[in-house]
């Protein structure tokens, strides 16, 4: 019985490896709620641990808070570590900062007209030397995206949460890119019709186009909490619930400052003396996997999610 339910079950599936079809590899996006939402709303035992660790993070932080305002006699919260990485705020630095978060967003955009222009010519001339010519523009591109920020990191007093903020943004943008230019590039040198029963029109499952994306489209997927591109994405249907919206907000700036607090007082050391190195590293153990739980709740869940509650985005897949 059971094979015959996984013959019937395979011959209603369209990409099924019945009759010599090899199952499609592409990724297909569903609506569906993120990982961490998956496992704490469907398990009570898992919900009651993520309380007790959110319970104990904050207070730690009212401990700190509490010893601080013991110190300086007065309600006090030492936060020197916040304003090394970030470079006391100079204008300079924060004038820096946003041109060249600016020009790496232009440069990024760009790839777009700069891809149509390379179908257009492509059908005028031969495809050889075009198609040669268009990779190494787009090369260019990477690497010109690349120096912007060793300029802007080495040359222009920025703190150090500003640099790492650049250089996570190049790489971003610079997957988001290629992940475009991959899979647009397989339409214009092999075009497809969407009408093929077995082509890419299948494999996809409608998400994909036989023309290429428009710039609208483009611009979603930059912004979009995915490094995977597609002309259509599953969107949340109704307004945005601006309930998510506070609430993973709150929690990212929550998880940033406990990250900042618990780094500052378990893992830098008060000197570097043998014995306060050794203490430290011991701490650290610990205090590391606290970190490690902060970034994956504070940037992989709470962020992502935050993006994808917005009204711009509204992605229903993560």
């Amino acid at each position: 019985m059971a094979d015959q339910s996984d013959d019937s079950a395979s011959e209603k599936n369209p990409l099924s490896s019945n009759n010599g079809r090899r199952r499609s590899d592409a990724r297909i996006y569903e609506p569906k709620d993120s990982a961490m939402n998956c496992l704490v709303v469907g398990d009570g035992n898992l919900q009651v641990v993520y309380d007790v660790c959110a319970i104990h993070v904050v207070l730690f932080a009212v401990l700190k808070v509490l010893l601080d305002s013991l110190s300086a006699g007065r309600l006090y919260a030492d936060m020197h570590l916040f304003h090394l990485a970030t470079g006391y705020c100079s204008f300079a630095g924060i004038a820096a900062f946003v041109l060249t978060e600016v020009l790496l967003v232009a440069m990024a955009v760009a790839v777009h007209p700069a891809l149509m222009a390379w179908k257009t010519i492509r059908t005028k001339f031969p495809t050889l030397p075009v198609d040669i010519g268009f990779l190494l523009v787009y090369v260019l591109g990477l690497v010109t995206s690349l120096v912007l920020v060793l300029w802007a990191v080495f040359t222009v007093p920025l703190g150090a949460a500003f640099c790492f903020t650049i250089n996570v943004e190049q790489l971003r943008l610079s997957m988001k890119t290629y992940s475009f230019v991959r899979e647009t590039a397989k339409k214009v040198i092999t075009p497809w019709n969407k009408d093929d029963t077995t082509g890419p029109a299948l494999q996809y499952a409608g998400q994909m186009e036989p023309k290429v994306g428009s710039l609208a489209n483009y611009l979603y997927f930059l912004f979009a909490p995915t490094f995977l591109y597609r002309d259509r994405y599953p969107r949340n249907k109704g307004p945005i619930k601006w309930k998510n919206v506070i609430l993973y907000l709150s929690q990212f700036i929550a998880a940033l400052l406990a990250f900042l607090v618990i780094y500052q007082d378990v893992v830098i050391p008060p000197s570097l003396s043998r014995m306060h190195v050794l203490t430290s590293l011991l701490h650290s153990c610990v205090g590391g996997f606290v970190l490690l739980m902060l970034i994956n709740v504070g940037l992989l869940h709470s962020w992502l999610n935050l993006h994808a509650e917005l009204c711009v985005l509204q992605i229903a897949s993560l």
